[in-house]
């Protein structure tokens, strides 16, 4: 059974901030400002702050970036009063340099202020500050709160267990519990997997672009055997709330690991769009007859036969992309691409992209669609994924035919779904996790353009091909998904339809091998055995 980490029974919520933090308007806070001669990081590089009520407690302990003054910020829980104890400990290579302590009380609808002044102590020891594990922030509080709840790691996972493992990433990459700040995502956020940038809604950033670890955020780049490199974020729990999510960008394919529990009730996308792939996939060839589609699986381009044209071939992965459409007299037809790569999801893979729809005299080539990214989320307790929490790596569309005077193309193949592999001791998931192909798109029919096919779904429903216009056009393929696992060939026309895109794939890797589903997964899922020391 999966369990979440809870504060009820601790109701001061530890936000670690920038000094100066703004607050909401009428929240009742402490802002707690802190202020040493001490240099960072030669002389101290961390501080942990002890907040504690009468019966309620808060613990957190962040790196430090650069020189003091620095602060944090201290909300009340429900019902909160009476005295605050507050303790700060400065350490430097987890050894305790320096203490400092007030007390104050909130007050209903205010923020104060209190300021601590850090200073070497010459035989610090913990005190009363109780030693239990720490908690780390890795943001700032501003629609994003990357906040650390006061909550100890989850109970969920047996302590008899062994340690799981990662697949694809180093053991020694791990993080320690509590080395890595726990991230609450609140609104929507970009997560770059080429320089380990954060950015989101109503914040400037979140984490800094830069391998190490910046905000309590760790970021590296690892080169990958057999297949793309990887953009590796180490964080401690990670949760994604209703309405927030995670975009992923950038050339290299996305892991997540955290050493705390995942919980996922917003979206997270490593899709295509349109041309574009997504991280770390396979481009769809563009609107330039020189150019081919990027990835293993790549689609053919469609062909100029003089004036009918054929559509471009679907990008393969976990299927066989479909064939471009072709004129009646044309005997060749453009290749779907192939299935290649393992069901493990070692090497991490990503999708491909779509071939260009053919063109004749001023008619342009239509692009193909972009093929999937790929997403690794780790988790050393376990991952839920909620009723509405979302995954996708599903490939982009192919493009329809343009109209006007020029609209006698060829549509473009649809990119193919890319990679998804869950790994956790325990894995349950309630909501959808989607790998679909695109839906290749539609010739045209003079002057009338074919229209562009579907990118690939959240569900389990295959992404549609275009529709095509006139008695010239022919209509996309639909791209695959859990019943169908390969694209469908476009429909032969004088100006023919774009392949579908096949399906990516889905890996989940448990303690016992099995995973408690009750959501939408497409394409079906392959499960196994999380690697453990």
């Amino acid at each position: 059974m999966l369990r979440r980490p809870t504060i009820e029974s601790r109701k001061l919520a530890w936000i670690a901030a920038v000094l100066l933090a703004a607050c909401g308007s009428g929240e009742t806070t402490i802002l707690v400002v802190i202020e040493s001669e001490l240099l960072v990081p030669e002389q101290i590089d961390a501080v942990r702050v002890v907040a504690e009520g009468a019966e309620e407690r808060s613990d957190a302990t962040y790196s430090l970036a650069g020189s003091f003054p620095e602060s944090a910020l201290i909300r009340a829980g429900e019902d909160e009063d009476g005295p605050v104890d507050i303790d700060v400990v400065g350490l430097l290579a987890g050894s305790e340099v320096a203490r400092a302590s007030a007390t104050t009380a909130f007050r209903e609808g205010e923020q104060v202020t209190v300021t601590v002044r850090l200073g070497p102590c010459e035989a610090c020891t913990d005190g009363g500050v109780d030693a239990g594990p720490p908690d780390q922030d890795a943001g700032n509080d501003a629609g994003i709160d990357a906040a650390v709840d006061g909550a100890t790691p989850d109970a969920g996972a047996d302590a008899d267990l062994p340690e799981a493992l990662p697949s694809n990433v180093p053991a020694d990459l791990v993080p320690l519990p509590g080395e890595r700040g726990d991230v609450v995502l609140d609104a929507s956020s970009t997560w770059n997997t080429e320089t380990g940038a954060i950015s989101a809604e109503g914040v400037e950033q979140i984490r800094p672009a830069g391998e190490g670890v910046a905000n309590g955020i760790g970021f590296a780049v690892l080169a990958q055997a057999g297949g793309p490199s990887l953009g590796v974020f180490t964080v401690g729990r990670l949760e994604v709330s209703e309405g927030a999510g995670i975009l992923l960008t950038g050339a290299n394919a996305a892991v997540i690991v955290a050493t705390g529990e995942a919980q996922i009730d917003g979206r997270i996308s490593a899709a295509a769009a349109g041309q574009a792939p997504g991280p770390g996939g396979g481009a769809g060839a563009t609107d330039d007859s020189a150019t081919v589609a990027a990835g293993a699986g790549a689609g053919g381009n469609g062909r100029d036969t003089g004036e009918p044209d054929s559509g471009g071939g679907g990008g393969g992965f976990g299927g066989t992309g479909g064939e471009g459409g072709r004129p009646p007299w044309d005997e060749q037809v453009p290749a779907g691409g192939a299935a290649y790569g393992e069901v493990s999801l070692v090497p991490l893979l990503t999708g491909s992209g779509g071939g260009f729809g053919a063109w004749t005299t001023e008619a342009l080539s239509v692009h193909g669609g972009g093929g999937g990214g790929a997403l690794q989320i780790f988790s050393t307790l376990s991952i839920s994924i909620s009723a509405t929490g979302v995954i996708t790596a599903a490939g982009g569309a192919g493009g329809g035919a343009r109209g006007g005077g020029a609209g006698v193309g060829g549509g473009g193949g649809g990119g193919s779904g890319g990679g998804i592999l869950l790994e956790a001791p325990e894995i349950r998931i309630d909501g959808s996790l989607a790998a679909n192909g695109g839906g290749g798109g539609a010739g045209g029919s003079a002057p009338l353009a074919g229209s562009d096919g579907e990118g690939g779904r959240d569900d389990a429903q295959p992404a549609a091909g275009g529709e095509a216009p006139g008695d010239e056009g022919g209509a996309g393929g639909a791209g695959g998904a859990r019943d169908s696992a390969d694209g469908q060939p476009g429909a032969p026309q004088i100006n023919a339809g774009g392949g579908g895109g096949a399906v990516g794939r889905i890996r989940l890797n448990t303690i016992t091998g099995e995973a408690e589903i009750e959501g939408t997964l497409s394409p079906a899922p392959s499960t196994g055995i999380v690697a453990t020391r």
